[in-house]
């Protein structure tokens, strides 16, 4: 596929992996919170659903700093959706920031409505987390499975 073809793939990549991240991500959130009270927990498809208010970073770290964290990530948010712009030169790219921008903008929009992360998948042996937080880490994953092995067969 001409060079040329392959950023127009991923940059269709990148939009629509980002919205269908979003939309899953606050579609996830209002059925839960429709269902399941705060302080409660109920099992869907072989899950514990626990909501909870994540007022921090990742795994609850950083409590307290809600109006910082909403700065810093929509910073974030906007640099890789700046740097996707220009350097999103495979499909795989593509997804890997459109899920990443996705992720980032689900969880940005629960800390300007909400005032915090709504987390609610609970695995038990792992911090509760969203669907939001699923997208970051699989486009973190696919950003190292192209930088670190396939970026490396190219050059080869």
């Amino acid at each position: 596929m001409p060079g040329r073809d392959r950023r127009k793939v991923a940059a269709r990549l990148l939009y629509l992996l980002a919205a269908i991240a979003v939309g899953l991500d606050q579609t996830s959130k209002l059925a839960v919170t429709s269902e399941v009270p705060f302080g409660g927990s109920a099992r869907f498809v072989g899950l514990r659903i626990t909501p909870v208010q994540n007022t921090g970073v990742a795994f609850g770290l950083l409590r307290g700093y809600g109006s910082a964290l909403a700065a810093i990530a929509a910073l974030g948010a906007v640099l890789v959706f700046l740097f996707s712009r220009k350097g999103a030169r495979s499909p795989l790219t593509g997804a890997a920031l459109g899920l990443l921008i996705g992720g980032a903008a689900g969880n940005l929009l629960d800390r300007i409505v909400r005032g915090y992360v709504f987390d609610f998948i609970d695995v038990g042996f792992w911090p509760v987390f969203n669907l939001a937080d699923s997208a970051i880490t699989i486009g973190v994953g696919l950003l190292i499975l192209e930088f670190l092995f396939l970026e490396r067969r190219r050059e080869s």
